[in-house]
């Protein structure tokens, strides 16, 4: 064998350059990398404005239950410190009979407690004018009464004829819930609840939205069904 055949044996044959080859794998690659992009920016704008629904309604769903959940709350609390003289004599023909006539002076304290029912709730959102508003019930008082550990009589006197009796004390603890009742509704105890309600609902839809462009309104109503229905 030849020199120059042992030559042309050693030597691989060359490959021309196709363009019309070349050109059709620069368009699969490039449709395939369009392809790909395409899909990924469809799928993040669907993810996006999924998660943007998903944001409002569970915000406005968790303004409501979380505000749910704190039941019947008392926010305002009234005590008080009450010393009442009492005084009863018996009687016979419009006089009093002697050695009848029998007294105390009671000393207690007491407190009435009044809030507002968290579970009537009812939260509208509005994302045009930026606003969301919090139904609640008017307040109204949870208790009122008077620490019995705290009740002590002094100056006790009995009279020979009529003595003291516990009803002679309970009957004046009646009398005293009913007037220091009174006394705390004249001093704003219900508006005092409505107002720390107010701060409460308030602190807690700011802990839970993240635009502050967003303004609070929380609303009392007697009847927040009734207000649902009118609108």
């Amino acid at each position: 064998m030849r020199k120059k055949d042992v030559e042309n044996m050693e030597k691989p044959a060359r490959r021309r350059f196709n363009p019309s080859r070349f050109l059709v794998i620069c368009i699969l690659v490039a449709a395939i990398v369009f392809c790909v992009w395409f899909s990924i920016h469809i799928s993040s704008k669907e993810s996006g404005s999924t998660i943007i629904t998903e944001e409002k309604k569970i915000t406005s769903i968790t303004i409501s239950s979380g505000i749910e959940d704190m039941g019947r709350l008392i926010t305002a609390e009234y005590y008080y410190t009450h010393m009442e003289y009492y005084e009863e004599s018996k009687k016979a023909w419009g006089f009093t009979i002697p050695f009848s006539t029998k007294s105390f002076i009671l000393k207690c304290t007491g407190v009435v407690n009044a809030g507002v029912d968290f579970t009537e709730v009812r939260v509208d959102v509005d994302d045009v004018l930026k606003t969301i508003t919090v139904y609640l019930p008017n307040a109204e008082v949870y208790d009122n009464y008077v620490d019995t550990d705290s009740v002590e009589l002094c100056d006790v006197d009995e009279a020979l004829f009529n003595k003291i009796e516990a009803s002679d004390a309970t009957d004046l603890l009646d009398e005293i819930n009913d007037a220091e009742l009174l006394a705390a509704l004249d001093k704003g105890v219900l508006e005092t609840a409505e107002k720390n309600a107010e701060d409460i609902v308030e602190s807690f839809v700011r802990s839970l939205i993240d635009d502050d462009e967003y303004g609070i309104i929380v609303s009392f109503t007697d009847d927040t069904d009734e207000e649902e229905t009118k609108e």
